[in-house]
């Protein structure tokens, strides 16, 4: 069930997350084998508002949705038993922030982007308003730090107070996702997906409250399209582009994990292969790097869908081993 794979794989990355450490939850596995439904990206229904005693999710939501519920109450439980100053002030405090993109034929599109305008003078601004695709994309790029870190620069973010909020800009950023109907998936994701959280911790000292040590953590959400063969699917024009773009994506994403889990014990000064795709580029921290990092293999049950749920668990088996050495 849902709720026993987030008990035993995600809630252990909830937990790091809130310690400082970086933190993935990707779904893997082909077209219409359930990566969606089981993350929870396109959930449409906001959850209730905040009660005095927090509610379970329901056993339908995906894990977003439930490890956003989880992170937040463990939040309150910390603000909770946080010592006070003698000005009544909490020695540790936590903001959270969010941000949603998606690769879409190799271009990265802001999910949670406002748009501006067109004649502010006639029209007053519509909060609710987006953008178009076309002015969404490339605005976003990844770039490396000194330290070696992969940054996002141009995403929008937005600095969430409760899980309601997280889970509605999750929805928000959901209903412009690039998703069409193919012979093998009525609603087939033709992009990758990103659900971003990042937390700020800053613990101050009661003898200097004007300064502290600042932990910064990010937990990145991975639903990826599915892999897809075009004689099976039957794509054609715009549809056969994203799939050719998605399978590339994949294939490349492939190659970085043999090369992580079979050459780097061998020879440490092999070259991984992460600039070959944006979407290695942007995962090359959480396959490679410092993060905890789990990899759900979504399989289905279909007999001739049987040759690809084998290499999905095959692709799992290359994942697992791989080390990371994650840092705060």
């Amino acid at each position: 069930t849902k709720e026993s794979i987030f008990e035993s794989e995600v809630a252990p990355l909830v937990s790091a997350f809130i310690e400082g450490f970086n933190t993935t939850l990707f779904a893997y596995g082909q077209t219409g084998s359930g990566k969606t439904f089981t993350m929870g990206t396109a959930v449409t229904d906001p959850t209730p508002r905040r009660s005095a005693t927090p509610s379970k999710p329901k056993e339908t939501r995906g894990m977003i949705p439930r490890a956003v519920h989880a992170i937040f109450n463990k939040l309150e439980t910390l603000r909770a038993s946080e010592p006070l100053t003698t000005h009544n002030e909490t020695l540790k405090s936590y903001s959270v922030s969010v941000s949603f993109l998606e690769l879409h034929n190799e271009e990265w599109v802001d999910l949670l982007k406002e748009s501006k305008p067109a004649n502010t003078a006639k029209k007053p601004p519509t909060p609710s308003a987006f953008k178009t695709k076309a002015s969404l994309a490339e605005e976003v790029s990844i770039r490396e730090d000194k330290e070696g870190r992969i940054a996002i620069h141009g995403a929008t973010t937005v600095i969430v107070e409760s899980a309601e909020a997280a889970i509605r800009l999750l929805s928000k950023g959901s209903k412009l996702r690039s998703t069409a109907a193919t012979s093998m998936n009525e609603s087939s994701s033709r992009s990758h997906a990103i659900f971003s959280l990042s937390l700020t911790s800053t613990q101050m000292t009661s003898s200097r409250p004007n300064t502290g040590l600042v932990i910064t953590s990010k937990f990145h959400f991975v639903d990826l399209a599915g892999s897809e063969r075009l004689k099976r699917t039957q794509n054609t024009g715009d549809r056969k582009t994203e799939g050719i773009c998605i399978n590339q994506g994949l294939l490349v994403l492939g190659r970085v994990i043999n090369c992580l889990s079979e050459s780097k014990p061998n020879n440490p000064d092999a070259v991984v292969p992460y600039r070959d795709s944006k979407l290695t580029r942007f995962l090359q921290d959480s396959l490679g790097g410092n993060s905890k990092t789990v990899m759900l293999a979504c399989v289905s049950s279909l007999e001739s869908d049987l040759s690809e749920s084998i290499n999905t668990l095959r692709y799992a088996s290359r994942a697992r081993g791989i080390q990371n050495k994650s840092r705060i």
